[in-house]
């Protein structure tokens, strides 16, 4: 909370259809985190779809502590917004036992394939086709999340 009003200049003056540059190079940044947990299958979603929910969740959380009397801003609420948003976006790893609700079915393996096709330099694809393959893997990752 220490520059909570830089903080509100880059995420608190929201406008339809725009982001700050600051905000824009945050969710890049964010964006490249997730495409690594997408790159071992523990992606619920597409790594666009999982980055707007964290962000969403966050911008919320740090605007809602911020608006707050400081004596009320605790921890809480942003430790369990975070779980919360986890819970939501990733698997559990192959080795905890996992039950009929946590699985991510297509979602994982569509986005561990998509974050190495990523990696890779050359592709025996054409860049009509990689848009194609891309969009399908999309399309599988997210249908949990529209579905439900």
């Amino acid at each position: 909370m220490k520059h909570s009003t830089y903080y509100m200049l880059v995420f608190g003056q929201a406008r339809s259809g725009h982001l700050s540059r600051a905000g824009r190079k945050a969710v890049a940044e964010l964006q490249r985190v997730i495409t690594r947990v997408a790159a071992v299958g523990r992606l619920r979603m597409s790594v666009e779809q999982a980055a707007a929910v964290m962000h969403a969740a966050g911008v919320g959380v740090v605007s809602t502590m911020i608006s707050a009397p400081p004596e009320a801003r605790g921890l809480k609420t942003a430790d369990v917004t975070r779980d919360v948003v986890f819970d939501a976006i990733t698997t559990l790893p192959a080795a905890e036992p996992a039950s009929a609700t946590t699985g991510a079915g297509a979602a994982g393996p569509a986005m561990a394939l998509r974050a190495a096709l990523d990696q890779e330099k050359a592709l025996p694809l054409s860049p009509g086709e990689k848009l194609l393959l891309l969009e399908w893997l999309n399309r599988l990752a997210d249908e949990r999340t529209s579905a439900g």
